[in-house]
């Protein structure tokens, strides 16, 4: 393990101001919400797929990522957007061709800020199709989404991956990665060797090996989002899965060593919704803007049932959600969903829906203005 990721090194807050930067250089969303103007449905994505992702790359260019429907055979692909998401180029599949009927999907996929690479890791098949030692494959893009490393198995990269023995153990699973102030990249995964327990592959040498992390302590979740903390917590909030079923539907957790190691989960009643998938982005940081604001999407509609989709709002960085500075977003049917800070500070969001159709993916965009009905307006410090 190591001692001194989180020394504060040269590269420390990286990830922020190339995100920041980024901010600078782009123009502003026509279609930016005012106050009190309840945000569109927006601009159908995908059709026929699942698990919604987003990234912002160093270039301004946003990134969608899709998988199949549920057991269905299919690739994991990408879609482009270079104008804030109000246009979005041709699908840009990801997985390799296969002359079997296979899913490739429950991508788990991060940004270095340091290096633009995109790296993604997805699985072939499904749990139950395929033997853990085939299943984990990973590749990377070096220009901004346009093109992808031919696949490449975990398992056989020792050079990667080492012998390639934990990664016979563990699988991608549905969750964006961040990169930290250390320059560690995270991305969530599953240790299937511990009981389908979540853990994080990590990398701390912009890619050019990977480790898996020991899993969050009994731990019934998935579907991961993380973030870090100014003080250099990684908050992990997960979806809570089987055991006793109730209200509680988010799990959370804690590393204090970068992601090698996690906290006992506990359950979060504050963020009241579905089962389900979620979105989790830092909006502000106060070493940089007035204060911290965290926002999280999750449907809100009941724990069983997936609709109303709620933005929440945290102002100390996860420890509380009122739910008094939430907002429904999307109406009605709506199911997992991923977020992006937007060059212009407002927010986008990709998200599932069945209208028209189950299995839909609408872009959207939101703002802080609306979110607060214009309480609340973005400070730069000086």
């Amino acid at each position: 393990m190591r001692t001194d990721y989180c020394k504060k090194t040269a590269r420390a807050g990286c990830a922020l101001a190339l995100v920041c930067a980024c901010a600078m250089h782009g123009s502003a969303a026509e279609d930016t919400p005012k106050t009190g103007t309840q945000p569109s449905r927006g601009v159908l994505v995908f059709s026929g797929s699942r698990i919604p992702t987003l990234l912002m790359t160093n270039k301004g260019t946003l990134l969608a990522f899709r998988s199949p429907n549920d057991n269905h055979p299919g690739h994991f692909c990408v879609r482009r957007s270079e104008d804030n998401g109000k246009t979005w180029g041709k699908m840009i599949q990801i997985s390799p061709n296969s002359q079997q009927r296979v899913k490739f999907g429950e991508p788990g996929v991060v940004i270095d800020r340091e290096t633009g690479t995109i790296w993604a890791f997805f699985n072939r098949g499904t749990k139950k199709q395929n033997s853990p030692a085939t299943a984990l494959l990973f590749t990377y893009s070096e220009d901004d989404g346009l093109t992808w490393k031919k696949p490449m198995s975990a398992v056989h990269d020792r050079e990667r991956f080492g012998d390639g023995e934990e990664y016979t153990k563990a699988i991608a699973w549905q969750g964006k990665g961040i990169q930290l102030s250390s320059g560690r990249l995270l991305v969530p995964c599953m240790r299937i060797d511990k009981g389908r327990s979540t853990a994080c592959f990590y990398s701390d040498d912009h890619g050019k090996t990977w480790r898996v992390s020991e899993i969050v302590p009994p731990w019934i979740g998935q579907e991961v989002c993380l973030l870090e903390r100014s003080d250099g917590t990684v908050y992990m909030n997960a979806r809570r899965v089987g055991g006793r079923r109730g209200p509680v539907t988010r799990l959370v957790s804690y590393s204090r060593d970068g992601g090698t190691t996690w906290s006992q989960p506990k359950g979060e009643k504050q963020l009241r919704g579905a089962e389900c998938h979620a979105g989790l982005i830092r909006l502000t940081d106060a070493r940089k803007h007035d204060r911290n604001r965290w926002l999280f999407s999750l449907p809100s509609g009941s724990p069983q049932k997936r609709y109303d989709l709620r933005i929440f709002l945290s102002y100390d960085e996860g420890k509380t959600w009122k739910w008094e500075d939430s907002k429904i977003l999307i109406k009605g049917s709506a199911a997992y969903s991923d977020m992006v800070l937007l060059p212009n500070m407002s927010i986008g969001i990709l998200y599932e829906t069945n209208k028209p159709k189950w299995h839909s993916m609408y872009f959207t965009t939101f703002t802080l203005d609306w979110l607060t009905d214009g309480k609340d307006r973005i400070e730069a410090k000086e």
